[in-house]
């Protein structure tokens, strides 16, 4: 749980115009879902990594975080064993609170090594840490009445070729890619890698 769930939730519902949902994901960990004004996604916020102040951080502003997912709105939002990218995102949050360990910028976290697909309905294999794209810039970072501030990053779901590029050549090669190719932050179940995407284009693979 996190000391700054009320406040967290007030800025949500301010910005959103609804109040979020609040569900129980785990023990420690709680999502708030609230839909985007637009009605383009449905937002996943976690409510309880920001309860654990995490060690080893290079900077004292990113010992606490909280994660945001965004789904599209024909994805399923109920908590179950099923639904791996909600499952993935409790365990993405519990991580530092249970390895006493830290998340941020650039993270990617594998599925095992080497990655393996999260589950057998798709390819994608680990997760990559950035600051909320979708979002106002706001959404980066909070700073509690208290003082503490709190980031906020979404993970994007890559797949291994993907995984193999950030490791070899840098966070920011990939997100340039990202970049060039309009792949933004709203979770797409149907995407293609960047190294198919760009074999498309010359042919070398049929949809």
């Amino acid at each position: 749980m996190t000391p700054f769930k009320d406040q967290i939730l007030a800025r949500l519902e301010r910005y959103f115009g609804t109040a979020p949902k609040v569900v129980r994901a785990s023990d420690e960990i709680e999502f708030a879902i609230v839909p985007s004004r637009e009605g383009t996604y449905n937002a996943v916020f976690t409510l309880g990594l920001s309860g654990h102040e995490m060690e080893g951080v290079p900077d004292p502003d990113w010992r606490f975080a909280e994660l945001v997912l965004l789904l599209p709105t024909d994805w399923p939002l109920e908590v179950t064993p099923s639904n791996w990218p909600l499952v993935w995102l409790e365990r993405l949050a519990i991580f530092p609170i249970r390895q006493n360990s830290w998340l941020g910028l650039a993270h990617s976290i594998p599925n095992g090594v080497p990655a393996q697909p999260f589950d057998e309905t798709t390819e994608f294999a680990a997760w990559l840490l950035i600051p909320p794209v979708e979002l106002a810039k706001e959404f980066a970072r909070f700073r509690m009445e208290s003082g503490e501030v709190i980031n906020f990053w979404t993970p994007i779901a890559i797949y291994p070729d993907e995984l193999a590029l950030k490791t070899n050549k840098g966070a920011t090669e990939l997100i340039n890619k990202f970049s060039r190719a309009g792949i933004g932050d709203i979770f797409d179940p149907n995407r293609v890698s960047i190294y198919q995407r760009k074999a498309n284009i010359f042919g070398k693979y049929k949809d």
